[in-house]
C-alpha cells in the first residue's frame, strides 16, 4: 500500500518502444502499466504527484468498469 492509499493489483514490465511522436525531445521511452485500487479522493494527489516526477515525460490515469 501507497503513502496515499492506493493498493497496486499488477505492473508491467518496464518495455522500451518508440513514442508516436517525439516529447521533449526524446524519439523512444519505456512504457510501464500499473492497476491500482484508489479511492476517489485520493486521485488529485496521485495526478499531481506524478505531475512532478521529471523521469514521467507522459501519463494517463483512467477508471476501469470492472
Amino acid at each position: 500500500q501507497t503513502k496515499v492509499g492506493a493498493k497496486i493489483k499488477s505492473k508491467s514490465d518496464p518495455a522500451k518502444k518508440m513514442l508516436a511522436y517525439e516529447i521533449a525531445k526524446l524519439r523512444e521511452g519505456f512504457y510501464v502499466y500499473f492497476e491500482v485500487s484508489l479511492a476517489p479522493a485520493n486521485v488529485l494527489e496521485v495526478e499531481s504527484k506524478i505531475k512532478l516526477m521529471d523521469n514521467v515525460v507522459r501519463h494517463l490515469l483512467c477508471q476501469a468498469n470492472l
